[in-house]
């Protein structure tokens, strides 16, 4: 085998490739027992000075949505919608995402009804965007406020659902954090012309992410929560018949030494293979209890529940993949 690199250039040649089985605790031993782990960082724009050299008031530019004096640039025109912005047609756009006000006397139903609202609200931006041929050669720059508590886990699903939307059209979303100074806002003209899907903008500049490696004194030992664990105590793993469910099984029993394990699952003793299951953790050292039930069904999980009176710890892999495209998303 013969290796280039992009110019053609020979890099490597491989005369044989010679393979022998590894098992798991070789590959532990080799690392001392540490698995590399990763993270995502947030590092500095690459010449992030040159953002004081661009204009603030960029030409061609808009902001979508009924709060646009919190761009104070100059140039930047407003639009109430899209229908408002068609003709314009500016090279780049910018939706901010309301930051939900929520106070204690809140109920609990708060929080979600508005997560679904503003999730709706964006959803039905980026549904538009690119149905709209005229808005082909522009850029939705998607802004989240960087902000904690109810509007952080709303900026996270917001985020999440423009990373999908990106998956499938790459040249037309950018995801823009930011941090809601004044001082941040001469940054964005840098920023967006980085041509990166994400970026945080705040008033020590750009930055962006990139996937770091965890240094090893940082990988310190936390507790499992099975330190402190009776000989009656129990765990129940619901879509118990599954292959995640499965692994943390045998990794409860193997590496935790939790041996009294309740798999749930729709189908049960009656799921293929489900014998089989049970007899592996058996041997395995686990004292397996394959139930059946639906854990959408309110009657059902409570009959589960109320079943198990040594229970201690609930692991959730039970799941519906209810999977769509963007444009086929209802808002």
């Amino acid at each position: 085998m013969e290796l280039a690199d992009a110019a053609g250039s020979p890099v490597a040649s491989v005369r044989s490739l010679v393979a022998r089985p590894v098992s798991a605790e070789q590959i532990a031993k080799a690392g001392d027992g540490a698995v590399p782990l990763h993270r995502v960082e947030w590092v500095p724009l690459p010449d992030g000075d040159a953002a004081v050299r661009v204009p603030a008031g960029p030409e061609g530019w808009a902001v979508l949505g009924a709060r646009p004096a919190d761009w104070a640039w100059t140039g930047v025109s407003a639009y109430p919608d899209l229908a408002a912005l068609e003709e314009a047609a500016p090279s780049v756009t910018l939706l901010p995402c309301p930051v939900p006000e929520l106070t204690d006397g809140d109920d609990a139903d708060a929080l979600p009804a508005r997560l679904r609202e503003v999730l709706g609200e964006v959803l039905g931006t980026l549904q538009q965007w690119v149905a709209n041929e005229r808005l082909a050669s522009s850029r939705l720059v998607v802004v989240t406020r960087d902000t904690d508590g109810p509007g952080g886990l709303v900026n996270a699903a917001v985020e999440g659902l423009v990373r999908s939307a990106q998956a499938e059209h790459p040249e037309s979303f950018v995801l823009a954090r930011w941090d809601g100074d004044d001082s941040s806002v001469r940054f964005f003209p840098a920023a967006l012309a980085a041509a990166e899907p994400q970026v945080w903008v705040r008033a020590d500049g750009v930055h962006v992410a990139r996937l770091g490696r965890v240094a090893r004194e940082e990988q310190t030992a936390r507790p499992s929560g099975f330190e402190v664990w009776g000989p009656q105590d129990s765990a129940l793993i619901t879509g118990g018949t599954g292959g995640l469910a499965t692994l943390l099984a045998e990794h409860l029993i193997t590496h935790h030494h939790i041996t009294n394990i309740t798999l749930a699952s729709r189908q049960g003793p009656n799921h293929p293979g489900a014998t089989e299951l049970v007899n592996r953790l058996t041997e395995l050292g686990g004292n397996i209890t394959l139930t059946a039930c639906d854990v959408s069904d309110p009657t059902q999980i409570t009959e589960l529940l109320t079943g198990l009176p040594h229970l201690k710890a609930i692991i959730h892999t039970a799941g519906v993949l209810n999977d769509a495209t963007l444009t086929n998303q209802t808002p």
